[in-house]
């Protein structure tokens, strides 16, 4: 039977109809919007724990460089994994296994370059160490660059479980965040400087002691005697360096198999800045010189078995020379010595008498230094500061041939330190800045900590 639907009808029924799929429009954009608001929250959680895991690994990265000038492994891991420990991701604590997650390497702001000129790592790269740079081993103790990697790893089993995104299969999400820093600076006290190079030819060792709480004993010996260059630093005989050395930016040491450095060996990341002492002698002498006949002109000459003293107060002459094993030249303390021209050497002894860390003898020579023969003596209790030896003239020498007491100061200068041919060996006790620095024949060198000449602070920087 057919029955007829009024117009009022069949408009309420169209209507119904389209509400219908309204609802079904509704639904489907409802669970669309829950879906994309659920890995939302997945995809929020895994960037956070990335966040937390990175912030964790800047951390070790930087604590633990920190560290490496100290050149002890167990203390950097124990001060990276520290750090972790300390870290939350994801409601887990940061395990860093210093195995796997913590690297030792060489990082330089400039190309380092091998004894030969020849580039073996470009800048801003990090190379792992101990291990083979272009052809050259690089030990561990010139690691200055960590890099620390954090990690929530399925096998680990502290992966970040999904919730939501478990419906599309993914059910959890593997994170590593590396971080790598590098750190500058670093050296404790520079004793043995040549700011060319410094070369080891023979047998020597350094050490360290405080000359101002006594005289130097082997057996309370320290081991900050650090050598430094802003060129390289070439170990060629038997060696044993108690403390840091720290060649050039892009330099690096080049040691043998006999030598031995006990520090740190990372380049230098700034170069070292030593300007000379100024040489302006007074006018004329303010102290005397017995006997005056002695003296020529403003030329001293000891032969013979001449003995000559100077008093208190500062001297001005043209040069002065020993040269025969008889002669004794005292120099009273307080005393300044000016010389235009050399002090030569070969014979006799030169003596400090009086010599305190207050009451010094200072020498300035604007020519060369050229202790070939005899001695020079300045005895504990004296201490190393009692003589200080300037040279202020550029393109000079200077040659040390004996034990020697002093502080010398002379970065316009090449220097030679030569020991003794045999047993027992020249002792060196004090510091040296040289121009170049050369270490030759049976020496010991004991690195006066009481006055450094300069310290450079430690400071780590994040470079990856």
């Amino acid at each position: 039977m057919w029955v007829a639907i009024s117009d009022a009808r069949r408009a309420r029924l169209r209507r119904t109809s389209r509400r219908g799929v309204s609802i079904v429009y509704v639904g489907v954009a409802m669970l669309t919007l829950i879906g994309m608001v659920s890995l939302a929250v997945d995809l929020g959680r895994v960037r956070s724990t990335h966040e937390q895991l990175q912030n964790a690994a800047d951390a070790g990265a930087l604590a633990g460089v920190d560290t490496l000038p100290d050149n002890d492994t167990k203390t950097t891991d124990q001060t990276v994994v520290g750090i972790g420990a300390k870290n939350i991701a994801d409601n887990k604590s940061i395990e860093i296994d210093p195995a796997s997650d913590v690297e030792y390497g060489l990082w330089s702001p400039v190309a380092l370059f091998d004894s030969k000129g020849k580039q073996i790592l470009a800048a801003k790269t990090f190379a792992a160490v101990p291990g083979t740079i272009g052809g050259v081993n690089v030990p561990q103790g010139a690691a200055n660059a960590l890099r620390v990697t954090t990690k929530f790893l399925t096998a680990r089993g502290n992966q970040v479980n999904l919730t939501f995104a478990a419906v599309l299969g993914v059910t959890k999400s593997e994170i590593t965040t590396p971080a790598t820093a590098w750190v500058a600076g670093g050296t404790r006290g520079f004793g043995f400087v040549g700011l060319d190079f410094v070369n080891f030819v023979g047998t020597t060792a350094t050490d360290s002691y405080n000359a101002a709480a006594g005289a130097y004993n082997p057996g309370h010996a320290d081991d900050t005697s650090s050598v430094s260059s802003n060129g390289d630093i070439t170990v060629s005989g038997t060696v044993n360096i108690n403390g840091d050395a720290r060649p050039g930016v892009g330099h690096l040491v080049d040691s043998n198999k006999n030598s031995t450095i006990t520090g740190w060996q990372a380049p230098l990341d700034t170069p070292l800045v030593f300007p000379p002492d100024a040489y302006t002698p007074p006018a004329s002498s303010t102290g005397t010189i017995t006997p005056a006949n002695l003296v020529k002109g403003k030329t001293l000459k000891l032969t013979g078995s001449s003995v000559a003293t100077f008093s208190t107060g500062s001297f001005v002459l043209d040069s002065i020379s020993l040269s025969s094993n008889n002669v004794v030249l005292n120099i009273t303390a307080p005393a300044k010595i000016y010389l235009n021209k050399d002090f030569s050497m070969n014979g006799g002894v030169l003596k400090i008498l009086g010599g305190t860390a207050q009451k010094t003898v200072q020498f300035y020579v604007n020519g060369n230094f050229l202790q070939d023969g005899g001695s020079i003596s300045n005895p504990y209790p004296a201490p190393p500061g009692a003589l200080y030896i300037s040279m202020t003239g550029a393109n000079t020498t200077m040659r040390i041939s004996s034990s020697l007491n002093a502080h010398i100061y002379a970065p316009l200068t090449d220097i030679t330190y030569n020991g003794n041919a045999q047993n027992p060996p020249a002792d060196f006790s004090g510091w040296a800045v040289g121009k170049s620095l050369t270490i030759k024949g049976n020496a010991e060198l004991h690195y006066d900590e009481s006055n450094d000449p300069l310290t450079l602070p430690r400071r780590g920087v994040l470079v990856k």
